[in-house]
Formats: structure tokens, sequence, C-alpha cells
């Protein structure tokens, strides 16, 4: 980008993580797809679009549509009118499961096979040699001396032999005018960003398998991970499964004892959904979806996930260690939850996943020192009271905006960097142990189904 002699271009670490989420102000969001809740919807503020069906392209017959399959690349369009590389992932009916090549699972998307939203591929995202369009993004290298990195940028405006780009993140004055044909402009996201792989959430597997942990008691693994566990000064804790068993976990690790789960899983249903701009798009692809997703979670005996760990960790101000059973040392972390959580947070919460839904707490002779000794759901109503005064978290801080990082309390930057965290994870715990274990979902299933389901009976949770 250009700049004037002595000046020096604005900081670019206040450009934010490339999927976060900006806002509808001076920059388009780019990040991750707007499908995101929160993020504008499309818009009009006067700022160069993607160009609607038929604009900027040749009349496609809809044929196509009706032939969609598993695995088919497409441009996409998100809501902040961006076209994005995408590919099939799921097909029922007329809905086709969209993923985002270059962002997580979690902004996968259904859309109606008819729906304006899609097109053919490179169709309408600009391809290596392929025509440049006003509204298109692009990864342009930065030819700054003290920058010289690629940088995502969009196309707001357009000549017969130049188009003009605006840098993400950047002021307008750093627009520029470049050649159609000029080697520093080349497609969106491939210098800036990687893929990431479709990963089916761990949920959407077990609701069409028989659900059951796969290290059982009585497996000679089991006694390798209760020997690691106390090398490292850890004992188990088994509870029950009864579909409480990861808030029972977490109730014994703030209260030393399960049997408040209840108004654990209370608190973290409260608090997603006071949160649930960020929360939905973990678990549903809409409002509505998210509603009957909370309604079912409110529910005795309905096994948490991923995202409910993340709740509660923000919920208690702790992080969450996550043991399995590892081959080669018999216990090992597998991930931890809210690393970057807010000051003064108590030591973390222990748990110990088998797999197939089902939790148990992780002890040590130190734990009294991080319970609660306040009455059980006292806690939690203080930080509902105090979530629901407070504006809602956003995704990331607005792009090129280094006064709104300023302006963020503490408490937001932390829930944020937190927040980022879990973002970046590309496969769920679940996913994560099956990778460890080197084991394919079907096989483990019937590994478990085959043992009898273990401690707290067949079944998770």
């Amino acid at each position: 980008m250009a700049t004037a002699a002595g000046e020096e271009p604005p900081d670019p670490a206040a450009d934010g993580a490339l999927i976060d989420v900006t806002d509808a102000g001076d920059d388009e969001g780019v990040g991750a797809p707007a499908h995101a809740a929160g993020s504008p919807s499309g818009a009009d503020d006067g700022k160069a679009k993607g160009g609607g069906e038929g604009e900027g392209a040749a009349a496609v017959s809809d044929a196509w549509r009706e032939r969609l399959f598993v695995g088919q690349k497409l441009d996409v369009l998100d809501e902040t009118d961006s076209w994005c590389e995408a590919e099939v992932v799921e097909l029922q009916g007329d809905l086709a499961l969209i993923h985002f090549l270059y962002w997580s699972s979690k902004w996968d998307v259904k859309l109606h096979r008819r729906s304006p939203r899609l097109a053919p591929y490179r169709s309408r995202v600009y391809w290596e040699g392929g025509p440049l369009r006003l509204g298109q993004w692009l990864d342009v290298f930065d030819t700054h001396p003290k920058q010289r990195t690629w940088v995502q940028a969009r196309i707001v405006d357009e000549r017969e032999d130049a188009v003009k780009v605006h840098f993400k993140g950047w002021k307008p004055k750093w627009d520029e005018w470049l050649p159609r044909d000029d080697p520093r402009i080349k497609p969106w996201c491939s210098h800036t960003a990687v893929l990431k792989p479709y990963r089916p959430k761990a949920r959407t597997y077990w609701r069409h398998h028989a659900r059951a942990r796969y290290v059982q008691n009585t497996d000679s693994r089991m006694h390798a991970y209760r020997r690691g566990l106390q090398r490292l000064g850890f004992a188990l804790k088994p509870v029950d499964g009864d579909g409480n068993c990861l808030f029972r976990s977490v109730s014994h690790q703030v209260y030393g004892s399960d049997a408040h789960h209840a108004v654990v899983r209370a608190a973290a249903v409260r608090y997603m959904q006071a949160e649930r701009d960020w929360f939905r798009p973990f678990v549903a692809s809409d409002d509505a979806e998210f509603d009957e997703y909370l309604e079912r979670m409110a529910r005795n005996g309905e096994w948490g996930d991923d995202p409910e760990i993340q709740a509660m960790c923000e919920i208690y101000n702790r992080p969450a260690a996550i043991f399995a059973y590892d081959a080669a040392v018999g216990a090992r972390c597998l991930r931890t939850f809210h690393e970057a959580g807010v000051a003064g947070a108590r030591a973390p919460m222990r748990l110990s996943y088998y797999g197939g839904g089902h939790y148990d707490a992780i002890v040590s002779d130190a734990d009294a020192a991080a319970y609660l000794t306040t009455r059980p759901g006292e806690h939690e109503e203080r930080v509902l009271a105090s979530l629901l005064a407070r504006p809602p978290v956003a995704r990331g801080v607005s792009e090129g905006k280094a006064d709104d990082a300023a302006g963020m309390t503490d408490l937001q930057a932390a829930l944020q960097a937190s927040r980022e965290q879990l973002d970046d994870f590309d496969q769920s715990l679940e996913a994560a142990l099956q990778a460890s274990l080197g084991t394919a979902p079907a096989d483990m299933v019937a590994d478990a189904m085959d043992g009898g389901g273990g401690a707290g009976g067949g079944g998770g949770g």
C-alpha cells in the first residue's frame, strides 16, 4: 500500500485473527463467514458488494443445482456479500450442508439447493488468471518496507486496466490502484489462510450410533491410565454415567461434590443463552435450532459437550484440562479450555474423558483450595447478573480499529482470547480423542459395545 514520505501505516496487529467477524463499520466483515450470529447481514452501507445473481458473471443454467453431490466445490455468498470457496459436505433432500474451505466447521451452514447464495465453482470468486470484479476479495502483497507480507484486500473500484483495492484492517487512505495483471494479486486466502477440513460434530455422529465409552474399567488401558494419572499426582473420581456426568464432574471440581450438577447445568444453559451470538454457531444453524438445543440441554440427563465446557470455564473462571488415555505414558492432557482466562483464575478443573460422551472428575490433594465456599447457585447468579449488565462479548475486536481494542475491558479481552483459542480447535473433543487413539469412530463404537459399557453402564455422560 502506498505511503507518503515519512508516513507509516497503522499497526497491523490491530487486524485480529483471520477468522474474526468484524462489525459493519469502517471495514466489511470478511473473517469468519457472516452466517455467524451478530454479524452484518449484507446491509448496504455504500461499500462494494460481491454482486447479485447474474451480475458480473455469465448466465449459467440451473441444471447443476439438481445434480449437487457431496464433495462438490461451489462459490457461496456469505451474509456480508462476500463470495467464498466452499464445498458440499452433506445432502439431505433439497438441503445442502456447506463447508467454507478456509474456515472451521463451526461456520458450516445449511442452504437450499436453489439458494441464490450458491453458484458454480469459480464463477464468482477470483482465481488465478480469472476475471477481476468489483467486490471480490483477494490476497495482495504489501510492498511497504515495514510490512512486505500478504494482506487480504477487497476490490472497491475498477477501470478497464486496473482495480482499486482496500486492505482489510487499514483505513481507506491506504487504498491502492493495481494493474489487472499485477503479480501481487492472488486468490483470496491462498497466501493468508490455510485450508480447514470439514469436521463433523461429534454430537451429530452419536445421534446415529450407540453411545458407549470405549476405555472400560476392566480394560488394561484403564489400569495404565490410572497409573499414568497417579504419576502426575492425580486420581480418578468416577461419577454416575446418567447423562449428567460432565456436569457432575464439574460440580465435583467446583464444590467438592457432584451433587450440585443441576445447578451447574442450569447456569451453563443460561450463560449460553445470554451469550447466544457467540455460542450458537457451534451447535445450531439458526436461532430456532439453538433455542431447541438449549431446551434439550436444560433437561436432566442430556449430555454436554465442548461448548458447555467453555461456558462453565467462563462461569467459574477456571481452565478445564481434559485428560485421556495415552498408550505411551498412560495418561496425558488431551486439551485445555480457557487457558487464556481472566486474571485471578483459580486452578484448572481436571476432567477425564473416555469417548462416547462420558466424563469423570480427576482429583488431587490440593483441590480443596479451589472449591467455592458460597451456597451452590450463589456464585452462578452473581456471574449471570454481571453478564447481563454488560454488552455481549463480540467475536473479536473490530478489525483495524486500535481504539476499539484499547476500549475493551480486561474481562472482555480475556474472554475474547479464550474464545479465539476454542475457535482454533479444528476438531471437537471427541474427534481429537479419536485421532489420538488412531481408531475410526465406527471401530470404537463396536469395541465399546463389545465391552459392555463400563462404569455407569452403556452410553455416555
